[in-house]
């Protein structure tokens, strides 16, 4: 890879340091209207974030769908492959009013299983997730449920959202969906955000359950209000996907994506970063876009790399700088977005930002080409030509 220009991390180079987040935005006077459902799945399932129109030079054009991301939530295919995929993202969670050391030695380990055994819910619960993570304990998948149900029977909220997940997944016990979804309804109603989350995106898919986007916002939301920044995201994502003129969901948009985006999720610091950049929900603000989308970007999200390449080649929002330009373009490029490759492409054949190189210019044009790029083929062809 080429040469920087000076070190990556002084404070002129935008793109490569997490620049100070802007202000939280202020929170909507009133809640939200009801969201529509109409192309809330395909929007959370979307690759791209919008029409990627910039080629060497301008700013991406703001189509329907320009903040639609893919997220880490819910994917459609079985409820019962999700669940287990969360189980082993999430683990597991302690109750609220558990505190204890992440380390139990043998004899805690001794006190805390008869006290289950006595049937100290509590107890059930901690010694549960000792099976279920095999940290302190042989892993036991059959124990670890046995000991949650105790738990849950007698409403701890996160043991009967970690069963609830077992039955979904079929893990240590037989998988019954209708159980593992009756037993995450019960630890959504006591309040446990990840039941409340996970129960959420079922609703909004129609998985499992019928879908019910009003049972969905309103789980969504309740998690949201206790931190879940998954959560946090897609609330943030239905408000987005609304009408144009729906200008007080474009305000709660903007107030979820900023909770999650605070929390370092990078997709919602690129979100809310093309909100200030568009003034979609917030007072446009181009400054404030390059930071958050600058944040975005720190963390290896392409699109955001992407668009900070596009930001430094514009002087939007930041001070012209091509030779940055092209390094977030590179970066892009090797994730295989075939707008990045197209620039860098160019950038090489003109000696633009980058030290001219006809080789390098044509390999990248040829990758982006074989995404389906015409003028990318068209370019490497004449490059081609002129060398013959």
């Amino acid at each position: 890879r080429d040469s920087l220009p000076g070190d990556p991390s002084f404070a002129g180079a935008v793109g490569n340091m997490a620049m100070a987040a802007p202000a939280s935005p202020a929170a909507p006077t009133r809640r939200r209207a009801a969201t529509q459902a109409s192309g809330v799945w395909a929007a959370l399932l979307a690759v791209a974030f919008g029409a990627a129109a910039l080629r060497h030079s301008g700013l991406p054009s703001v189509s329907p769908a320009f903040l639609a991301a893919g997220g880490r939530g819910l994917r459609p295919g079985s409820a019962s492959v999700v669940a287990g995929r969360m189980l082993r993202v999430q683990r597991v969670r302690e109750p609220r009013q558990l505190e204890r050391r992440a380390k139990l030695d043998e004899k805690e380990l001794g006190i805390l299983t008869e006290a289950a055994e006595q049937g100290d819910p509590e107890s059930q619960y901690i010694i549960g997730k000792e099976f279920l993570e095999g940290e302190n304990v042989e892993r036991d998948l059959e124990k670890a449920a046995l000991y949650l149900k105790k738990a849950a029977d007698s409403g701890v909220s996160a043991a009967q959202y970690n069963l609830g997940m077992m039955l979904m997944a079929g893990q240590g016990v037989a998988e019954n969906t209708a159980e593992g979804v009756q037993m995450l309804e019960s630890a959504a109603v006591n309040g446990e955000p990840l039941a409340q989350y996970f129960l959420g995106m079922l609703y909004l898919q129609g998985d499992s359950v019928e879908k019910d986007m009003d049972k969905a916002t309103e789980l969504l939301d309740a998690a949201a209000e206790q931190g879940v920044v998954d959560a946090q995201y897609t609330i943030g994502t239905m408000l987005l996907d609304t009408p144009e003129e729906a200008v007080e969901e474009k305000k709660w948009a903007a107030h979820w994506m900023n909770k999650a985006a605070e929390q370092g999720d990078p997709r919602a610091q690129l979100a809310i970063g093309r909100m200030f950049f568009y003034g979609v929900g917030l007072e446009q603000n181009q400054e404030n876009a390059a930071s958050w989308v600058s944040a975005a970007a720190n963390q290896g999200l392409v699109d955001a790399e992407y668009m900070m390449g596009t930001m430094l080649l514009a002087g939007a929002g930041v001070e012209e700088n091509k030779q940055w330009a092209a390094h977030w373009f590179q970066q892009a490029a090797e994730k295989g977005s075939p707008d990045a490759q197209y620039n860098l492409g160019l950038m090489y054949e003109s000696g633009d930002g980058v030290e001219e190189d006809k080789e390098k210019a044509k390999y990248w044009l040829e990758q982006a080409a074989a995404s389906g790029d015409e003028d990318a083929r068209t370019t490497a062809d004449q490059i081609a030509g002129a060398e013959a």
